[in-house]
């Protein structure tokens, strides 16, 4: 039994895309096929998230090591706008306070503010400060790291001459090399590590949705995962295991997740029970998370967490 892949892309726009993703809420959904449904799957999501608005994330397994928790985090930083988010935040948050921004989209020092809304600059600046403060120093859904850097890149909405300021965070969120002292400099205390990589990713999903964006839509290919490639990211045993774990976290962590989609396309012989070393059935954690115990005999449950996929255009 199988579901078609239209359906399913159906169903996963019409239930979580547009409605349950960008009200905060966090689903995973898993999918197998032939390498060209998986591909036909991937190209659907990303026209689904281009529909609904979502920040499409493609990641795959044989680029990015997604055993690694940390590396799976600066994959997603890559593809997140910060300069247009923190845009428009420091927009409305200044509209908010009662002050229209001269040039939309444009980055603008308080003095052009203030001139614009015939206000004294530093009054400006103080009731500016003091806003973001309440909604972002004090946001308890952000980590400290973060909020620190995000008033680095909200500082270079305000003044295009604080952007050099916002790089080493830039830097230090996608992955890139930056030196310790400069994280030191921008008030983070850490590179990203294995450790901090789930708290951080919290405060990027927070981050977006105070921002007004609808969510993020991760469409992950799993395929290298659970076949030995000859190309890319190999993975052992143990980092087969690694990366069940990396899933099972992202799974138990939906209800601290705010606005994520994730969509794991992977080929058949993830759901291979008689391979124990590289399917889905060596971590068991992660099985009892996505498998259905009970399914109708006349046809798989579109919705439920794993689908089996027919190829696009073909029956059940």
């Amino acid at each position: 039994m199988s579901v078609t892949l239209d359906e399913w892309l159906g169903l996963i726009e019409h239930e979580y895309a547009a409605t349950f993703i960008p009200f905060g809420g966090a689903a995973w959904r898993f999918a197998v096929g032939d390498d060209a449904t998986v591909t036909a799957a991937l190209d659907g999501a990303a026209r689904m998230a281009r529909r609904t608005g979502l920040v499409l994330v493609p990641i795959s397994a044989a680029a990015t090591r997604v055993h690694m928790i940390h590396e799976l985090v600066h994959a997603i930083c890559r593809h997140v706008p910060w300069q247009s988010l923190a845009q428009r935040f420091m927009e409305r948050l200044v509209a908010s306070e009662g002050y229209s921004w001269p040039t939309s989209g444009e980055s603008l020092p308080v003095a052009a503010i203030a001139r614009a809304n015939d206000v004294d600059a530093m009054l400006v600046r103080r009731q500016i400060q003091q806003a973001f403060t309440r909604r972002v120093m004090r946001e308890p859904r952000l980590s400290h790291d973060f909020r620190a850097g995000i008033s680095l890149i909200c500082d270079a909405a305000m003044d295009p001459e604080h952007a050099a300021a916002a790089e080493p965070v830039l830097n230090w969120l996608r992955g890139n090399p930056v030196a310790l002292g400069d994280l030191r400099q921008a008030g983070i205390s850490a590179r990203l590590n294995r450790t901090s990589a789930r708290v951080v990713l919290r405060s990027v999903c927070s981050w977006i949705q105070m921002c007004g964006g609808q969510g993020l839509c991760l469409a992950v290919d799993l395929r290298q995962v659970s076949r030995p490639g000859t190309e890319g990211v190999k993975y052992t045993q143990a980092a087969v295991l690694d990366a069940f774990e990396v899933l099972r976290q992202l799974i138990d962590d939906s209800d601290a997740l705010e606005g994520v989609l994730g969509i794991c396309v992977s080929g058949p012989e993830f759901i291979d029970e008689q391979d124990t070393r590289r399917s889905v059935s060596a971590y068991t954690a992660l099985k009892a998370r996505i498998w259905s115990d009970v399914s109708a005999h006349e046809r798989d449950n579109p919705l439920a967490p794993l689908v089996r996929l027919s190829p696009p255009g073909g029956q059940p």
